[in-house]
């Protein structure tokens, strides 16, 4: 069982780094890069790749997507890209490199999030992922799903490359934040399952972080949806900072 102190003491120092390198400013290749070409991503609806000119590509989603609730009752789909943006944003003051860089980026006549392709890594689906990540990564994101309540991380909501055992997570639209219950999240559960749920010092240095952040998050006007989604991020640190681990059981 984890007993705090630090990740590294399961990682032997080998903490994955960020896969873009840091000679890339990324945000500002999406936001500003010279599009080359935009192709629908097979097997997917309102994703397209996007290819940029000398920096690699990102998918872009549009809001157009319809929300189906339980019996296949429709209704109006949430902001897309202001989740999928609220997330990276969460991910960037907590400083664990788990979700991929997002913008809002207009393309095709269109507003969409446009999110950094990440190559390196393939879906959890595809393979035994429970032996191929890192401990300090599946700690981190175990962490990160908590915080926002993640109701739809199953295995095809996140990558990992197989290489450095490092975690991607995405597609964070409406089904990830619904406000009952879902299928939860398979990291959280193996997280639980292994016993790393206490929780070590720079992983609640960087919760306290957030939770000393999340206000500055709210923007006047914006839906009411994302001001009680940040509200629950905030309720959820401070329990993390209470008890100084993932509650074990929901």
């Amino acid at each position: 069982m984890f007993e705090g102190g630090s990740i590294e003491k399961f990682e032997k120092h080998e903490t994955p780094k960020p896969e873009t390198g840091p000679e890339i400013d990324i945000e500002s290749v999406l936001e500003r890069g010279e599009i080359e070409r935009v192709e629908p991503l097979e097997g997917y609806e309102h994703i397209d790749v996007v290819e940029i000119k000398d920096d690699g590509k990102g998918l872009f989603k549009t809001n157009s997507e319809m929300v189906y609730m339980s019996g296949g009752k429709e209704r109006l789909p949430e902001n897309r890209i202001a989740l999928e943006r609220l997330a990276y944003a969460i991910d960037k003051i907590l400083g664990f490199n788990l979700v991929p860089a997002t913008v809002s980026r207009e393309i095709s006549g269109q507003m969409g999030a446009l999110q950094e392709f990440v190559s390196t890594a393939i879906p959890a689906i595809q393979f035994n992922w429970e032996g191929k990540v890192k401990l300090g990564e599946l700690i981190r994101a175990a962490v990160f799903d908590y915080l926002i309540d993640a109701q739809d991380r199953d295995t095809r909501n996140f990558l990992v490359n197989l290489e450095s055992g490092k975690i991607w997570l995405i597609d964070h639209d409406y089904y990830m934040f619904l406000d009952v219950p879902f299928v939860g999240s398979r990291l959280v559960d193996e997280a639980r399952r292994r016993k790393l749920t206490i929780l070590p010092t720079e992983i609640l240095t960087a919760v306290t972080k957030l939770a000393e952040s999340v206000d500055t998050l709210i923007v006047e006007g914006e839906e009411d949806y994302l001001k009680q989604i940040l509200a629950g991020i905030k309720e959820r640190a401070g329990i993390l900072l209470k008890t100084g681990e993932i509650p074990k059981t929901i």
